[in-house]
């Protein structure tokens, strides 16, 4: 029901915002060429499932890393030697990311991303590791606004179950929808925010173990000798798990712009609250970008 409700928003907001291609100019004609802009990316989930998404469309290329650690930090603090010897679980996921998005117009864009490769290492009484592929998402966004001060687009993205030799007779499949939103009061600082649902299953003979939540965020990004990007967010997750909050956390960002179109980013994602049992989630990478691109 809950899927419904926002797949209905999301599609009369298509007719409710403005289409002309004659407007005033918006924040997504203002491109920042060489250094990523828009909300923090890191995820707790799967591959890039239930993340935030820029606002506005460009061409950009990544290569990179992701590192998130499961810990019990509430029981035995952060000290890993007495958690391994209670038993009480480690997990940890690290990965090699390759992502990329294609402006195909000044309104649409399209991504994706790959984990290549992908570790699973656990520790609980005893060692176990899995290396292999991880999971694949694509995606597209489309700006339906972009006039003045803000700028809205309505953004999909769907997670692929690609990490051969992972599952066990069920195949899980992801799929976030959802509208961001991105206010410019001055050309050095913006604010951005998003809500989106999030949904997943499993292909399989047996219980298809649904899930459907709640993802948003708010933050700014403050734009410094048009070379470093300072971003900070608050992100939520809710009824998608055990709990009614799954996560509160913190995020932070550092994007810079190198030289010409190359930049760097280092971004995590800290949870506050809620029943998750991640400690963090941390990415960086190396970034090429170009505003300009499109195919028509």
């Amino acid at each position: 029901m809950r899927t419904s409700f926002v797949a209905s928003a999301l599609f009369g907001l298509l007719f409710v915002f403005p289409s002309s291609t004659a407007r005033a100019a918006g924040p997504c004609d203002r491109a920042v060429t060489g250094m990523t802009t828009g909300p923090v990316t890191v995820g707790l989930l799967r591959n890039d499932l239930g993340t935030g998404r820029a606002t506005c469309p460009r061409t950009e290329a990544k290569l990179g890393g992701h590192l998130q650690a499961t810990l019990e930090a509430e029981k035995y603090g952060l000290d890993v030697t007495i958690q391994v010897a209670s038993g009480s679980p480690i997990y940890i996921v690290g990965a090699g990311r390759v992502e990329g998005s294609l402006a195909l117009s000044k309104r649409w864009e399209v991504f994706g991303a790959a984990e290549v490769p992908q570790i699973r290492y656990l520790i609980s009484g005893y060692q176990a590791y899995h290396l292999g592929l991880g999971d694949t998402s694509v995606g597209s966004s489309f700006l339906v606004y972009n006039r003045g001060a803000f700028a809205a687009s309505v953004t999909g993205r769907l997670t692929l179950p690609t990490a051969v030799g992972l599952y066990q007779n069920a195949w899980p499949v992801g799929v976030d929808s959802g509208l961001t939103g991105l206010f410019e009061p001055f050309s050095f600082f913006r604010l951005h925010g998003q809500v989106s649902g999030v949904g997943s299953y499993s292909v399989s003979l047996g219980d298809p173990a649904a899930r459907v939540g709640l993802f948003g965020l708010v933050g700014g990004e403050l734009l410094l000798f048009d070379w470093v990007n300072l971003t900070a967010d608050v992100q939520n997750l809710s009824f998608y798990g055990e709990g009614p909050v799954d996560h509160l956390s913190a995020a932070f960002g550092l994007r810079s712009r190198i030289w010409g179109g190359l930049g760097v980013e280092a971004q995590t994602l800290v949870p506050l609250a809620g029943t998750d049992r991640n400690l963090l989630g941390v990415r960086v990478a190396l970034s090429y970008r170009t505003g300009a691109l499109t195919l028509w």
